[in-house]
Parts: C-alpha cells; structure tokens; sequence
C-alpha cells in the first residue's frame, strides 16, 4: 500500500512540475519576448508579453494554451511558434 501511496505522490508532483514550465516562444525577426505569466487556476494558460523592434514604446501580448503550437498575424510578421517542454 505504501508504494502505492509514493507512486501516485510521485505522479501528482510531477504534473504539478509541468504546468508550471512556460513555453518555449520561437519569435520572428522584429519581435522580442519581454515576459511571460501563468494565468488560470490550473496554469494551463499563459499571457505571453511582447514588443515588436518598429515600435519599441508599446507593449503587446497574446495568450497561448496547452494545445497551441503557433500563432500567426501578429504584427505581420509571420509565424509565432511555441514549444512545449
């Protein structure tokens, strides 16, 4: 019973661990990622922060969930890809 106990710990924590890893965000030239937070109960959802290198004053941001694996039109740059871990 006891190993039981360990292995179903041992999973409960380990799917803790991966909610709380963020995305990897490749961006296009002309974007730069300036930050990224979990948003959620479950933090299966994060608002990803950016600014694009023709306007460097103003702040934009998208949000990503589990299943997404790009974005595109994002300031008309092209394609937004996002890798989870």
């Amino acid at each position: 019973m006891s190993f039981f106990k360990k292995a179903i710990g041992a999973a409960v924590g380990y799917k803790v661990y991966k909610n709380h890893q963020p995305p990897t965000i490749v961006t296009p030239p002309g974007m730069t990622v300036v930050g990224m937070e979990k948003k959620g109960v479950l933090g299966s959802e994060w608002r990803v922060k950016y600014i694009l290198d023709s306007n460097k004053q103003v702040t934009q941001s998208f949000r990503c969930r589990k299943g997404t694996s790009a974005i595109t039109g994002i300031g008309g740059l092209g394609r937004v890809d996002i890798h989870w871990n």
